[in-house]
């Protein structure tokens, strides 16, 4: 049984889902399984995953889409591992990153998170640009973190009892789905949650129609810097936040 799950969900990414892949197949920590669950793409993602022989790898096929909770909460029902990690199909780890995180998440925590860079690319997605580059390194605060969503789920390690305790992502959210599970484990748990301020990760964003301010390649746009931010005040964020007031009124 491996120690360590790691679910990875894609959706037409077969021109970047290599990259990914194979930060996790060059990790220094050898005890794991890499479950891609691939959620009804109609690209040639199957192709190349078949590249993949590694037995470690495993490889879920949907037909329908579910979007990235539903896709996670299939990779999470299939985990053999004790600790799950997520990582999205265009983001990388640094190769120390799963042994730095599990000598990290040590009895007493439930979930840990790590800092990353954020490097915004411009132009063709394929050649991979990168344009401008800050450090996502948010202390731990639970107070912070039920108003906002200052953790990335590709950075994230938790324990898969703890998923059995507060539940899954909810498949009914269309965004903010880490947010609202990460605020569960806070409510739950937050003096068993901990940061490690270590940059062990790259999260990529793709520039489209917006530009964003950049000075000597460092990142000075407040949308960008604050994309991971809560505050238009609609929609899922709403339902979000009438969860976590009912949640820490039974707390």
């Amino acid at each position: 049984m491996p120690k360590v799950s790691i679910i990875m969900p894609t959706h037409n990414r077969s021109w970047i889902i290599e990259r990914a892949i194979n930060s996790v197949l060059s990790q220094t920590f050898l005890d794991y399984e890499l479950i891609v669950i691939d959620d009804a793409s109609t690209d040639d993602t199957q192709e190349k995953l078949k590249q993949f022989t590694d037995e470690r790898v495993v490889v879920q096929s949907l037909s329908e889409n579910k979007k990235p909770a539903g896709a996670r909460n299939e990779g999470i029902k299939l985990a053999k591992g004790d600790i799950i990690a997520f990582l999205d199909s265009d983001n990388v780890w640094f190769p120390n990153y799963l042994e730095v995180m599990v000598q990290e998440l040590t009895d007493y925590y439930v979930m840990i998170y790590a800092s990353q860079n954020m490097l915004l690319v411009g132009g063709d997605k394929h050649e991979m640009n990168v344009i401008g580059r800050a450090v996502r390194d948010f202390p731990y605060n639970p107070k912070a973190m039920t108003r906002d969503n200052s953790i990335d789920i590709n950075c994230a390690v938790l324990r898969k009892s703890l998923l059995n305790d507060i539940g899954l992502f909810d498949e009914t959210l269309k965004s903010l789905e880490d947010w609202d599970l990460f605020a569960r484990a806070v409510v739950k748990y937050p003096f068993r949650i901990k940061h490690v301020s270590q940059v062990l990760g790259d999260y990529y964003f793709f520039l489209r129609d917006t530009e964003s301010t950049i000075e000597n390649g460092i990142l000075t746009d407040e949308r960008l810097l604050n994309e991971f931010k809560i505050g238009k005040g609609e929609g899922d964020e709403v339902t979000i936040r009438e969860k976590i007031n009912k949640l820490i009124e039974r707390e």
